[in-house]
């Protein structure tokens, strides 16, 4: 064969071959095409993004899909419930005919003229598909419905979820976004504002879920996690149980119009949602009225158990809150006293030698349970007899301990200052490093960590010092004697 033919030819099996990869292999299978045809419509459910309902006199409803959410558009705006709207695509894209499709019929005979519901499909690529809904055909199990002018009987027409009421489209919960998705969140109550923050954690694999909470008005100062995290489940598992319709001049009746409280949520910076909070429902014990997005509805007063707390209740009374397997290394200085150690390789040492884990992690744990009695802003500090810095001099302090753990670029620092006694018992004052106020507690709780870092360092003490291993001299070699060759004769 010439060099020439094999060219041709194998350009012409490199073209079969083109095609067979790039489309052959995406066209249905003979399978799927008499699956197909078997249905009235067949269709991708994610290349969906609209939804037209005509219900006849129950009016109509649009639901599109953003950023993979429903929403009803239109006189019925608001979110919608997924669940139901997605079961419904389900039901839309499983129209199994039984029998044959027909291209003419009457569409009178089988009650087309005026149908029971129509559903309109509108996709990404700007196409569109129509199916209607009319009566039942006799003699089957089916109902008679039509596609353009494609006729047929289908079995498990979904006329029931097409012909729900408005509200059933509608989601029942509070905020679309899980809150565990937040990135914060505000809490507005009259005058009065909360706004909370949640830090990204550090590391690739970090749930966002995992951040700390951050208050960032009226003061900045770390938050109580247990306490907003308590919160936001309760927000997350509020139901809505009705959608009342009322006149706008009915709000102020019921607690509306100003709000008791509202609570409006964030996402990675962007308002994701709001809710405000009213009155109770007279007639149903258990029962609030509510606006999700200026939408009136009924929720559980359960909600309002954490929202309505005072400001003191999101600030984290825990000095330091820390985990002590999660430190590194720690440095405590307190007047003429000073000690430290660092985790190395799983083992605590101080001064180069070991130190037992359970006496470092009680001075850590001790740490870690330090309580504020009282939060002192900088302007407060003269009355609780904290010296207040004159300008360009410094306080000495009574002591400090650094912290260095896992979680933290940036190690944190507490410093005890002199305080007035509280209730007539001896008392410190703390800052912490991040945090905007100092804590005043009780001078006994600074004793305490004085005595367990002593322990730290009288461990360190008692343990011998390393002896340096010293490497053994190898002699080299004895050169072996050289013997003079013989002289030949």
């Amino acid at each position: 064969m010439s060099t020439k033919k094999l060219i041709i030819l194998t350009g012409i099996f490199l073209a079969l071959l083109s095609f067979v990869v790039f489309f052959e292999r995406h066209q249905p299978t003979s399978e799927e095409s008499a699956k197909a045809r078997k249905k009235l419509l067949d269709f991708k459910a994610d290349t969906l993004e609209k939804l037209t309902l005509d219900r006849g006199e129950q009016g109509k409803i649009e639901l599109v899909k953003t950023d993979g959410r429903w929403s009803l558009t239109g006189s019925a705006s608001g979110a919608a419930d997924q669940s139901v709207v997605d079961s419904l695509v389900s039901d839309l894209n499983r129209l199994d005919i039984v029998g044959e499709v027909r291209k003419e019929f009457d569409p009178k005979e089988f009650g087309l003229d005026v149908p029971r519901a129509t559903a309109e499909l509108t996709f990404k690529d700007g196409s569109r598909k129509k199916v209607a809904f009319g009566k039942e055909v006799p003699g089957t199990s089916g109902t008679a419905a039509a596609e353009e002018n494609r006729f047929g009987t289908v079995k498990f027409a979904p006329i029931a979820s097409l012909t729900k009421p408005v509200e059933e489209f509608r989601s029942k919960n509070l905020f679309e976004v899980p809150t565990s998705e937040w990135s914060g969140f505000t809490i507005q109550k009259g005058p009065n504002k909360i706004v909370l923050r949640r830090e990204k954690p550090e590391g690739k694999d970090a749930s966002p879920a995992s951040g700390a909470w951050f208050i960032d008005e009226p003061v900045k100062d770390l938050a109580a996690r247990s306490f907003v995290e308590q919160l936001l489940a309760d927000v997350g598992s509020t139901r809505v149980s009705e959608f009342p319709v009322l006149p706008a001049s009915e709000l102020s009746r019921i607690g509306l119009q100003p709000a008791s409280i509202t609570l409006t949520a964030f996402k990675d910076g962007k308002k994701i949602g709001t809710a405000s909070l009213g009155a109770a429902k007279a007639d149903a014990t258990g029962k609030l009225y509510a606006q999700r997005d200026g939408l009136l509805v009924i929720v559980d007063d359960r909600v309002l158990e954490n929202l309505s707390k005072e400001f003191s209740a999101f600030r984290e009374t825990k000095v330091l809150p820390l985990d002590s397997w999660t430190v590194t290394r720690f440095m405590i200085e307190m007047g003429d006293f000073r000690t430290g150690a660092e985790k190395i390789e799983g083992l605590w040492r101080s001064t180069g030698k070991r130190v037992p884990t359970g006496t470092v992690e009680d001075f850590l744990d001790r740490i870690a349970r330090l309580e504020a009695k009282v939060f002192v802003g900088k302007k407060d500090y003269a009355a609780f007899g904290i010296p207040v810095p004159k300008k360009g001099a410094t306080v000495s302090p009574l002591g400090s301990i650094e912290i260095r753990d896992e979680k933290s670029t940036q190690p944190r620092t507490l410093t005890f200052i002199p305080a007035s006694p509280l209730q007539s018992e001896p008392a410190v004052a703390v800052e912490v490093s991040g945090r905007s106020d100092a804590m005043v507690l009780g001078k006994s709780e600074m004793t305490e960590l004085l005595m367990l870092a002593r322990k730290v360092k009288d461990a360190a003490l008692a343990e011998p010092a390393p002896t340096p291993t010293r490497e053994a001299k190898v002699s080299p070699p004895a050169e072996a004697p050289v013997t003079p060759a013989a002289t030949p004769r």
